[in-house]
């Protein structure tokens, strides 16, 4: 009898596995339930078998009778659960180093240009430029349409999106934070008056944390958080520095103090590392000085320390001066990018530099800035849009060595 139940067992997994195989699912080779019958005689080595399988309710019974003709039978019953395959997401391979296109939606017309954008091969994503009041328009009203359009066109592109989100719109901080207390204070930048909130605000930082926690909840729900790849922390000031700062005081008006500048930093690192834990986060290396004549080369790395310590390598540093020449900004911080990898952002376009800017002769001046991210370290590069959508083979190039640094030999 032992014998004989021994075979019936193993036709019995033989054909569960032969049986799971036709059906086209994978199955788990462990029997839930095995039921043997008493033979009505012993063993005999005259034994024929006969199998028969079927799948009921996600289930795959397999049915083995043997029997000696007229004088043994003996069937053994094994049932198992089936497992439903399940649809997997194939993984992409993603370049050492990834291209984004750089554009603004302060005009919310321009995000018609993401996905002309997105068809260039050679860019991995949208790096989006956009106002926090655009977003929420009062108090807990948000619209959200201008960035949802960008974020499904990259979906549907299979390519990613950067934030990039400033506190204000072009005028600067919006009326509603006002009425909610928000203290501010006016700056003449490039000759246009704007009223910015202070930065160690704590009316301002909250509500600036509470929008965080709206727009991951929205980003969650409407199937888009994937697809965002990086998220500039542009609170408590975009780029660090305050312009209007001089000899520890903030616009004629508010005294500099270096412990509540950082601490207010620390909070939006905070709030950031809540909102979006696993999507790696920029912090923009300060233009130059934090607050006149005093430069302050360790309050970045004050900031990053804190961030790296507590976070890990999620928050990366970025530079927005990208030149032939490196990065003005990033020649006092090398020693962070090993670990925790590097983003740069151009300091102005290749096809439309009147000024020279970028420090080269177009059109060879875009390859020579994008072969120096690479060779300072940069897994992450961005390209204004204008010279994206560039036809000239030149500008393609500089665009293409972002992944294929051989270009730069």
């Amino acid at each position: 009898m032992e014998s004989k139940t021994k075979i019936l067992l193993f036709v019995g997994i033989i054909m569960l596995v032969l049986s799971a195989f036709l059906l086209g699912t994978k199955v788990t080779p462990l029997f839930t339930e095995i039921k043997i019958s008493q033979p009505v005689l012993q063993n005999s080595n005259n034994v024929q078998a006969t199998i028969a399988s079927t799948t009921i309710n996600q289930k795959v019974e397999i049915t083995a009778t043997t029997s000696r003709p007229a004088q043994i039978k003996t069937s053994v019953v094994a049932t198992t659960s089936v497992k439903k395959p399940i649809a997997v997401a194939p993984k992409i391979s993603q370049p050492k180093q990834l291209a984004f296109a750089l554009l603004s939606l302060s005009n919310s017309q321009n995000v018609s240009q993401v996905g002309p954008l997105l068809s260039n091969k050679s860019i991995d994503g949208v790096a989006v430029q956009i106002g926090w009041t655009s977003m929420e328009t009062a108090d807990e009203v948000f619209d959200w349409t201008t960035i949802d359009t960008a974020l499904k066109s990259a979906r549907d592109s299979g390519k990613g999106v950067t934030l990039h989100i400033f506190p204000g719109g072009p005028i600067g901080i919006a009326k509603w934070l006002k009425s909610k207390g928000v203290v501010t204070y006016s700056i003449n930048f490039r000759g246009r008056v704007r009223e910015e909130a202070l930065p160690w605000d704590q009316t301002f930082l909250s509500q600036y944390s509470q929008f965080l926690k709206s727009l991951s909840a929205h980003l969650s729900n409407a199937g888009y958080l994937s697809t965002v790849a990086r998220v500039s922390v542009g609170v408590p000031v975009g780029e660090m520095d305050l312009v209007a700062c001089r000899s520890n005081t903030l616009a004629n008006l508010y005294s500099y103090d270096r412990t509540t500048y950082l601490s207010a930093w620390k909070t939006m690192i905070d709030a950031h590392a809540s909102a979006f834990p696993a999507i790696k986060k920029f912090v923009s290396a300060p233009v130059g000085l934090i607050c006149f004549p005093d430069r302050d080369t360790k309050f970045f790395t004050d900031i990053m320390d804190y961030a790296f310590q507590k976070y890990g390598s999620t928050f990366v540093p970025f530079a927005a001066d990208l030149t032939t020449e490196g990065s003005d900004r990033m020649k006092s911080y090398t020693s962070m990018v090993a670990s925790s990898g590097l983003g740069y952002q151009p300091i102005w376009s290749s096809t439309d530099d009147p000024t020279n800017r970028v420090k080269g002769v177009y059109p060879d001046k875009l390859l020579q800035s994008t072969c120096r991210a690479v060779s300072d370290g940069a897994d992450y590069v961005e390209i204004y849009a204008v010279d994206v959508m560039n036809t000239d083979a030149t500008i393609q190039k500089g665009i293409q060595a972002v992944h294929d640094d051989s270009l730069c030999k």
